[in-house]
This record gives C-alpha cells, sequence and structure tokens, in this order.
C-alpha cells in the first residue's frame, strides 16, 4: 500500500515543505517479535501449568505449589472480593481528588521502605 499526500502551500522565503510517500508493507518484523513472544508465554504458560499433574521425579514436579501454599476460594470470598472492589471503586470516583493524596503518600512510604531495605 501507498498512501500519497498532496501538499499545496504557499511558502514564504522563512517555510519550507517535504512530501513523501508511506510505504507499508504486508510483513513488520516488530510484528513478528510480538507474535513470537506472544506464543512462546502462552506456550510456558500451558507447560508450567502442568507441574502438579507431573510425576514427583520429575523436575517440572518441583515447581508446582505445595498443598499448604494453595488458597481455596470459596463463594462468600468472591462476592466480598467484588463487593469490596466495588466500594473502593465508587469511593475513588467521588473522592479522588482528596484520595490521590494518600495514593502519593502511600508511594512514598514505599519508596522510603524500598530505599531504607536496599541500603
Amino acid at each position: 500500500l501507498v498512501f500519497k499526500v498532496p501538499v499545496a502551500v504557499k511558502l514564504d522565503a522563512s517555510q519550507s515543505a517535504a512530501v513523501w510517500e508511506y510505504y507499508v508493507s504486508m510483513w513488520d518484523w516488530s510484528e513478528a517479535v510480538i507474535w513470537l513472544i506472544a506464543v512462546s508465554l502462552v506456550a510456558a504458560g500451558a507447560y508450567f501449568a502442568t507441574t502438579d499433574i507431573q510425576p514427583q521425579s520429575s523436575m517440572l514436579a518441583q515447581l508446582a505449589p505445595q498443598a499448604e501454599e494453595v488458597l481455596e476460594i470459596d463463594n462468600t470470598f468472591a462476592f466480598s472480593f467484588v463487593a469490596m472492589g466495588s466500594v473502593v471503586l465508587v469511593m475513588l470516583f467521588f473522592f479522588m481528588k482528596y484520595l490521590i493524596y494518600c495514593i502519593i503518600g502511600v508511594f512514598c512510604l514505599g519508596a522510603i521502605n524500598v530505599s531504607h531495605t536496599l541500603l
């Protein structure tokens, strides 16, 4: 595809104009890289998602979460999560002009904590 841009501009002595054609190729290398990253992430996710059903002798089974590390979610937890998320979103909608300072303060406290930990 070629996009031709006609230009009709009155030019003074201090102005200049340039006309160029934009070529759209059918294949772009950045698209190939993005596609490769996406496919590899999906494949890795599918491969590591089956770690809990692998034989215990395999190295992949060592990555599986232990039984006490798995959190079982029941209906009460799910409904309370949705309710609390809705309350927080409504609070943010009505009080954002005040809560933004609290959010900035929490980020500053987190940065101070990380700086203190690293130094």
